[in-house]
């Protein structure tokens, strides 16, 4: 898909699903662009990972302190 810098996004999408969007939309009372951006941002967050944090306060998580590559088990 192309990506340009200008804001816009352009889809292809069967008309009649077109249609049914237009029509939900008119009942439902936002606009197009309305829907789509807060559609977008929902998804958006959705599939943002956590931020990682260098140290951990509360300490490992995993129930012990790391151990060197080299060590035994």
């Amino acid at each position: 898909m192309a990506r340009g810098y200008s804001g816009r996004i352009a889809a292809e999408v069967d008309p009649d699903l077109r249609a049914g969007l237009y029509e939900v939309l008119a009942r439902d009372r936002p606009t197009l662009e309305a829907w789509f951006i807060r559609e977008v941002e929902r998804h958006v967050q959705g599939h943002r990972q956590p931020a990682r944090f260098a140290a951990d306060p509360a300490g490992p998580r995993h129930g012990g302190a790391p151990k060197d590559p080299g060590e035994d088990s």
